[in-house]
């Protein structure tokens, strides 16, 4: 006999709630679900980064954090994801990208890391999203400390939730 599917109410919660988010309430919405989502992975932070599709700079940055969380990635707010390097090479839909300690990073990821450590962020859980082909946004996991891993349960999250969330965006775009 196969055991049960597990469930988790608040993630299919924050999935549907993307999907059905208007043009009118989905800042409140995406803001209210990025709460849920820092508790229900118990991380210091969780971000949204939508990429404007005209200057292709970051825009109208949305966080969620604990009361002490140092990270601050609003201060990304007007940069181009030309500044990331690592993270853009590495862009395409339903691909997950983690960076587990900003302070020690791989060759590769020197440039990101040193932009999410100025940040105060030690580690970071990051997937795109597109709209007709292009790069709308980033939603992203962070810890102010670095990370042995992110589990792969996180990484499964990430995809349900952003695909959600570029369902919704580009529903109502």
């Amino acid at each position: 006999m196969r055991p049960a599917v597990g469930l988790d109410v608040m993630c299919t919660k924050i999935a549907v709630d993307f999907q059905a988010m208007t043009a009118a309430n989905a800042l409140d919405v995406i803001g209210a679900n990025l709460e849920l989502l820092r508790e229900a992975t118990r991380t210091d932070a969780a971000f949204h980064i939508p990429v404007d599709p005209e200057s292709g700079l970051f825009a109208q940055i949305q966080v969620a954090r604990s009361m002490l969380a140092t990270g601050n990635p609003e201060q990304l707010q007007g940069q181009s994801l030309d500044a990331f390097p690592w993270l853009q090479s590495r862009l395409a839909p339903l691909r997950v990208s983690e960076m587990r300690d900003t302070a020690t990073p791989r060759d590769d990821q020197s440039v990101d890391a040193a932009a999410w450590s100025q940040l105060g962020i030690g580690s970071v859980l990051l997937i795109g999203y597109f709209i007709e082909g292009r790069a709308a946004g980033l939603l992203g996991l962070a810890g102010a400390r670095p990370r042995e891993n992110w589990e792969v349960h996180l990484h499964l999250l990430m995809k349900l939730v952003g695909s959600s969330l570029a369902t919704g965006r580009e529903r109502i775009e």
